[in-house]
């Protein structure tokens, strides 16, 4: 019988026949060893499997609290997953009973061996609600106990701590005072070593973990007689320090540190911190002081969409890989779903390094240029060429067949194992040598099965990786690395060699490390054990390792965990460990010892009642999206991709603050002022951090990558094609960041379009991705490559006016001789406007008009549209101008769409400052423009709606604010407006009647009015959907006048079945009586249509021609619209579903009838649930 995962590997061994001989004598013999040998309980730990819980027997400890069925359920479920130490646990519990009996020297004996002990575990007793620290346990037994025990303490440990400080002070060793501090903390010497962690830290303005040793001496009662005043002050001063200005230190947030300086002033003996407060600056993008001489912007501003250079993420655009991306994209779009993707590139320098799907490229950030190339081990091209060895994809439905046979989503998009690196001045770090196959093949239920010989050699290469530390620094310019790696750890476990030379081999690394000084932090498994470990960063040795839980499944085993990174986040003192298994576990980064571990897994009711509670598997959000916690402060946001819910813990307790449904967000974008900004699939929102309550929400469409903070902005990639820069405390657009809508890049292999230009928003094929910046750039990384931009502020600077050059005009031409300075001046107009400096922008653009006879059309065009938006932003927030701002706008306002959007302007003003009247009159006006005439929208200028749409928003507005006085003139004007409709021999005034006044008796009047002339003019199906409207009122007489008609109308055409429905369903019983014969009728000729002839068969012939199978006619349709069951036509729309056609599928013989032209963009699959659809046929006129 084969048992498969830990358990199965434990029952193995313990079945063959010498084990079972030793379990037989071992009870015997624990007897006399703890009987005689209990100080030495920790020599030997033994392998993991024979320290795992369950506790040994012999523990005195309480049965849990049977009167909390909630707590009692959390307990079982976390138990499991929980790193714990049954011999710890025995020692812990026979130091109480030592203290107790009076064996001081043998409890305080081994307590000092708990505390050499290399790994710390949790313990979780029956008296607690939460499972707490095996040496915090044994620290508070050691303080409840009087101050000659703590003496005694002193004089039996003093001899081995002084040792070891001297030995420190020789080597200067940090790693030897932290070892000091963790072993010692109680002694002279440890006290010693605690101040030098002290300045040490402040000497690398690491003030939190200053704080943090100055806290464990303020606070000690051992230590109490030993504090000088310096400590005092020096406490306080990092107390005040730590607060105003808390940052999260994680690495993807480097920029948010502020830059600060120690200085001494006089009469004052301990360090004053100096910290730039930019966030109190009144400007979104906050520059020094303006002068000529000044060359860069003080922090990061939004890029300007002029694209310096770019690089793909393939070898060549006909490539199998290029195809799969680029269908995956196109569907993403299509399904209104991120396409972002889990690659993120780093900048050292003057470097950019990028992880593409086969190699790490270094490229130079200035010119683009490539300075070299190291080939990985994982690559993702061999693995799809022989998926498929032709190297072509020829339809969509090949692309659905590798996406179920590769995985996709996981493999390649939220593949953020292999997309994430990390770097220190000198070396650059990556996860290589994962085994792709494993994720492969479909798996049910999210497991893989695989046999669990722990020696099998495919095996092992599914459970191990490696990390490896590429040299920054090149002498020459080669494609490849002219060396090898500075070192690696990890790989294939290998039996004829033991890993005293590789500890971590075997290990599956579980993300690139994080960076800290000369420390490596990184989390691997082993085993199905997870551990926390700490590296040398220039030699990559181990300097300890802390096991932190367990896991149900080995890492070859779940495809959840396999390719999401798992990175511990620094926060303060603390490191934080996503183990992507439910629980986050907080670790002290001085001693190595466990803090706190939450659980935030939603189990279900069967789930909490196993022993062993496996998580859910269904993954929420995109996984193109990193959910490393953010920290603020003293508290931790969490967003992982296991939950259901927001979270919100105390960083120093771990003990959840609140909690908040996730709806449809992605990814947390910044912390700023205690609020967050949640970035979600359709909203983004802000959330106050004491309470989660929701502060603002906004729909600023789909998201394509993961933004960056600049300032109190947030700059937000955008499916779209645009990087909106969102304020965070509003929600608000700052500046017109939507300059450039579309940017020409070599990744989409287009021709050069000027950014200018009207056909720019037809270009689709690219979107913004994850965004960094780094020096005056701003680099956006996408699913098929990188993309550098040159940051808004810094170009301002760098392209100034040239003053010294006139502009003249060639003589008789009426062209510019010289247009450097025009070209100056437009560009810093754009420049000023995406940084919302308004006024700045107006005067280069007026500028530019003064000579705008001698402009060619494209520029005079870009002029005019600038300035228009830059007098609509400064109309809407300077009230006291906006009569001259709406005069000059009236001025350039030629078109119809440019004064139908002036007249929305002038109504949602209006509307906003109480006068409804006047607000109204600008509705009317805008009803006298084509009723679908595409108008620019007034929240948001990349956005159009029609005046269809938009008057009847605007009606409910109005009405629902403007009382009794508005509602007694809306309705005299509806009469007035109805009798000139109905006299009005032009059908346009009804239509606009109905747009207006699109409720009551008078609209259901108005339609059959519409409906007849519809009908005269052989539009039968708007005329069919009208009378169905009407037929929904709640107006008999109408509503019986209209089922007549829709009777006739029906029965024209030969719909006798729609017909004979109609009549049996009206509940007007005159009608019913009087047209019954007309329904047998119907029923009658229904039947007719269906039935056979009667005639002889001689011989049958079968052919089949399955229609299931995609024919060259049906290629690329979807089903868009569930139209009613009893309907024999279907109607799917052609390709992506921004074709704009609409195809009637006929179900009995699957043929195309007729294609019926709608607007573009997805069609809704809601809209027969909505709206009454009609008979959906093609009766005939528009």
């Amino acid at each position: 019988m084969h048992v498969p995962g830990w358990f199965g590997r434990i029952l193995f061994r313990l079945s063959r026949p010498h084990t079972v001989f030793i379990w037989l004598i071992l009870p015997g013999w624990m007897s006399l060893h703890i009987l005689f040998t209990s100080p030495g309980l920790l020599a030997d730990p033994g392998p993991p499997q024979d320290r795992l819980h369950p506790p040994p027997g012999n523990i005195e400890e309480s049965p849990p609290d049977q009167t909390s069925p909630e707590l009692f359920q959390q307990r079982q479920a976390l138990l499991p997953l929980l790193y714990r130490d049954r011999q710890q646990e025995a020692v812990y519990h026979e130091i109480r009973r030592a203290f107790e009996t009076g064996r001081t020297i043998e409890a305080l004996q081994l307590l000092q061996r708990l505390f050499d002990a290399e790994e710390d575990s949790f313990y979780w007793p029956s008296t607690t609600s939460a499972p707490i620290s095996i040496r915090s346990a044994a620290r508070d037994l050691f303080f409840s106990q009087t101050p000659g025990e703590w003496e005694l303490y002193e004089q039996l440990n003093s001899a081995a701590a002084s040792s070891l400080l001297a030995e420190a002070q020789d080597q200067k060793a940090l790693s030897l005072y932290r070892e000091l501090v963790r072993r010692f903390p109680f002694t002279s010497a440890g006290l010693q070593a605690r101040r030098y962690l002290v300045y040490h830290a402040i000497d690398r303005h690491k003030f939190h973990e200053a704080h943090h040793h100055l806290h464990e001496l303020i606070t000690s009662e051992i230590h109490s007689q030993r504090i000088l005043d310096s400590d005092h002050h020096l406490y306080h001063f990092l107390k005040y320090q730590i607060q105003p200005d808390s940052w999260n230190q994680h690495l993807s947030n480097d920029y948010e540190l502020r830059t600060a300086m120690i200085e001494r002033t006089s009469g004052r003996s301990y360090p004053i911190l100096q910290v730039s407060r930019s966030e109190l600056d009144e400007n979104y993008f906050s520059a020094a002081t303006h002068n000529r001489n000044q060359t860069v912007w003080r922090e990061v501003t939004p890029p300007y969409l002029n694209k310096v250079w770019s690089a793909s993420h393939m070898e060549s655009s006909d490539s199998l890989l290029h195809q799969t991306m680029q269908y995956w994209e196109e569907e993403q779009q299509s399904e209104l779903k991120p396409s972002a993707v889990g690659w993120k590139p780093v900048v050292v320098n003057e470097t950019v390094y990028v992880r593409n799907y086969n190699d790490i490229t270094a490229f130079n950030l200035h010119s683009g240029e490539m300075l070299w190339r190291y080939p990985c081990q994982s690559q993702f091209s061999p693995l799809l060429e022989n998926f498929r060895p032709h190297g072509r994809m020829q339809s969509r439905s090949q692309f659905s067949q590798l996406t179920s046979e590769l995985n996709l989503d996981e493999l390649l998009v939220g593949n953020n194992l292999l997309g994430t690196i990390t770097h220190d001045a000198k070396r650059l770090y990556l996860i290589d040598e994962v085994e792709l196959k494993s994720l492969k093949a479909p798996i049910p239920a999210g497991v893989i099965a695989h046999t669990d010989n722990v020696f099998d050699e495919s095996q092992a290469r599914r459970r191990s990786n490696r990390l490896i530390a590429l040299p920054l620094h090149q002498s020459e310019k080669l494609h490849s690395l002219p060396q090898k790696p500075s070192w690696t750890v990890g790989g294939v476990f290998d039996q004829k060699n033991t890993r005293q030379n590789n500890p971590l081999s075997g290990h599956f690394i579980l993300g690139p490390p994080l960076v800290d000084g000369e420390v490596l932090y990184l989390l691997s498994e082993h085993e199905q054990q997870i551990n926390l470990i700490a590296l040398n960063a220039e030699s990559g040795h181990v300097l300890w390792k802390q096991g932190i839980g367990w896991v149900e499944f080995m890492i070859d085993q779940d495809i959840y965990r396999s390719h999401r990174a798992a990175t511990p986040v620094l926060a303060h003192n603390l490191l934080l460990c996503p183990c992507q298994t439910g629980m986050l576990v907080a670790i002290d980064r001085s001693s190595g010892s466990l803090r706190w571990v939450y659980d935030y897994r939603e189990l279900n009711e069967i789930q909490q009642h196993r022993h062993w509670s496996r998580r859910r598997n269904s993954q929420r959000g995109h996984l193109g999206f990193d959910d490393h916690p953010v920290v603020q402060g003293n508290k931790v946001l969490y967003l992982p991709h296991q939950s259901e819910s927001l979270h919100c813990l105390d960083l120093n307790t771990g003990k959840v603050l609140w909690k908040k449904l996730r709806k449809d967000a992605d990814y947390i974008g910044a912390v700023d002022h205690n609020l967050a900004f949640i970035v979600g699939r359709k909203s983004c929102r802000g959330l106050t951090l004491r309470n989660g309550v929701e502060v603002w929400s906004n729909r600023l469409g789909t998201p394509s990558g993961r933004g960056i903070r600049a300032g109190h902005v947030y700059l937000l990639p955008l499916q779209s094609g645009q990087i909106a820069s969102i304020n965070i405390q509003t929600g608000e657009y700052a500046g017109l960041s939507h300059l450039h809508q579309r940017v020409t890049s070599d990744l989409t292999g287009t021709t050069d379009i000027s950014p200018t230009s009207p056909e720019v928003k037809q270009i689709g094929s690219w979107s913004p991705g994850n965004l960094i910046a780094s020096q005056n750039y701003v680099i956006s990384a996408g699913p098929r490559g990188i993309t550098v931009f040159p940051q808004a502020g810094s170009e301002i600077y760098q392209n100034p006016i040239p003053g010294d050059r006139a502009i003249e005009l060639a003589s008789g031409t009426g062209q510019l001789q010289d247009n450097s300075a025009t070209s100056a001046h437009l560009r810093q107009a754009e420049l000023n406007l995406i940084l919302d400096r308004l006024e700045e922008a107006q005067q280069h653009l007026e500028h530019c008009l003064a000579v705008k006879d001698a402009l060619i059309l494209d520029e005079r065009f870009q002029v005019e549209q600038l300035l228009k938006e830059v007098l609509y932003a400064r109309m809407r927030t300077e009230p006291a101008q906006r009569d001259r701002h709406f005069q000059q706008l009236k001025s350039f306002a030629s078109s119809n769409a440019e004064q139908g959007r002036l007249l929305m302007e002038e109504a949602e003003f209006q509307l906003m400052n109480g006068n409804h009247q006047a607000s109204w009159q600008n509705v009317v006006a805008v009803a006298e423009f084509d009723l679908n005439l595409p108008l620019t929208d007034t929240t948001d200028s990349t956005l159009t709606i029609t005046p269809r749409s938009w008057i009847p928003l605007m009606r409910e507005r109005l009405l629902s604010t403007g009382g009794n006085t508005f509602l007694h003139l809306f309705e005299l004007q509806t009469e007035r407006c109805l009798d000139e409709a109905l006299n009005s021999e032009d059908k346009h005034r009804l239509e606009i009647f109905l747009t207006l006044f699109g409720d009551g008796e008078p609209a259901a009047i108005a339609q059959m009015k519409l409906a007849n002339r519809y009908l005269d003019e052989g539009q039968f199906h708007r005329a069919e959907q009208l009378w169905l409207n009407v037929r929904e009122m709640s107006y008999p007489r109408l509503a019986t006048l209209a089922s007549q008609n829709l009777v006739s109308l029906w029965t024209r055409f030969g719909l006798y079945q729609l017909a004979a429905n109609e009549i049996e369903q009206q509940s007007a019983g005159n009608l019913i009586l009087s047209m019954q014969a007309t329904s047998d009728n119907m029923l009658q000729l229904c039947l007719s249509q269906i039935q056979k002839k009667n005639e002889n068969v001689l011989r049958v012939r079968i052919d089949e021609e399955r229609w299931s199978e995609e024919g060259a006619e049906l290629a690329g349709y979807r089903i868009a619209l569930n139209p009613q069951s009893t309907s024999d036509f279907t109607l799917i729309t052609k390709g992506s579903g921004h074709t704009g056609k609409l195809s009637l599928l006929d179900r009995q013989s699957g043929t195309i009838l007729d294609d019926i032209d709608v607007p573009t963009g997805s069609l809704s699959n809601q809209l027969y649930r909505n709206q009454v659809c009609g008979s959906q046929l093609c009766l005939g006129g528009d």
